[in-house]
């Protein structure tokens, strides 16, 4: 019975012990103005350690922002995934365009990015006021009772 446990328990910690096997890169939008903010998005396919992505290369032709780090565990039916995801937010200095490098964790490395990085046009530039207005569809509202509220931008 003690070997049964052994092997049962060396078999689960074996399969853990695969490790990292792809690092991808994202960002949410291409092309983007300069002095407009976009999110990177590095993610790995296993646990790996918080500090474990270097942004020290973006540093020269961007405003890199704080990095924040999520790490998520799936189990189905048997099969454990695990997930860690950091997400940094960057602005551009200067039009052009740029390569996000490659970025390395444990041996394994994400594909670079290509971006590009336009003019403002005045247009855009010029602070515009948003206006927010709210209406609800009645007066007296009861607790439990349905009701429509309209939200207009």
């Amino acid at each position: 019975m003690v070997r049964i446990v052994l092997c049962f328990i060396s078999l689960c910690l074996s399969f853990s012990a695969l490790g990292l096997d792809r690092v991808s890169a994202s960002i949410d939008k291409n092309p983007v103005t300069q002095g407009q903010s976009f999110i990177l998005e590095v993610t790995a396919d296993d646990s790996i350690d918080a500090n474990a992505l270097d942004t020290s290369a973006l540093i020269k032709d961007f405003v890199v922002g704080r990095t924040s780090t999520s790490t998520q565990t799936r189990m189905v039916n048997g099969t454990t995934n695990r997930q860690t995801k950091w997400t940094t937010v960057l602005i551009p200095k200067k039009t052009g365009k740029f390569i996000i490098p490659a970025f390395t964790i444990q041996g394994k490395k994400s594909s670079p990015i290509a971006l590009v990085v336009t003019k403002q046009s005045e247009k855009s530039a010029k602070q515009q006021d948003i206006y927010i207005t709210s209406e609800a569809s009645s007066e007296e509202i009861y607790v439990q009772q349905q009701m429509t509220l309209t939200i207009k931008l």
